[in-house]
């Protein structure tokens, strides 16, 4: 491409985070995806069952939205009517969210308690209803793994 065009064309950039720095976009964005290739394959599917959507916010998602489509058209080929199960997506799906970056209990702890801080927006009260616990072990564990929002 000629260097002159690029810059032509090069007025407005738009820069977008991945997909898993933006994990409360993903249900959103399935359910469009179960929309949009259920219309084109003629298949009546209603909604995802909770725990596909669980399985889908935490994976990390390298292909981004390319692949979360992908998932969501297999699983539509592959699924039973009328709600996508978490068996239905891909494997990879569900075997990288046992990786966590650690074998060792207190590292699968601290990793989900990130997750579910990052996925509630930091919001103590909600993530602590969401984890099982009381908002004081919640901050205990915070201090405890030195975890930032």
């Amino acid at each position: 491409m000629r260097e002159d065009l690029y810059f032509r064309l090069n007025v407005v950039s738009i820069t977008i985070p991945p997909l898993r720095e933006r994990p409360e976009d993903i249900p959103a964005l399935a359910q469009h995806f179960l929309q949009l290739y259920g219309r084109q394959m003629n298949r009546p599917y209603t909604d995802f069952d909770p725990s596909a959507l669980d399985l889908m916010v935490r994976y990390t998602w390298p292909g981004n939205v390319r692949e979360l489509a992908n998932a969501v058209e297999r699983a539509l080929v592959v699924g039973s009517i009328p709600t996508i199960r978490a068996e239905d997506l891909p494997v990879q799906l569900s075997e990288s969210h046992t990786e966590c970056g650690g074998d060792s209990l207190e590292e699968m702890e601290k990793h989900h308690i990130q997750r579910i801080l990052k996925q509630n927006a930091w919001n103590i009260t909600r993530s602590a209803v969401t984890l099982h616990i009381d908002r004081a072990t919640l901050y205990n564990k915070i201090r405890k793994y030195n975890l930032r929002g």
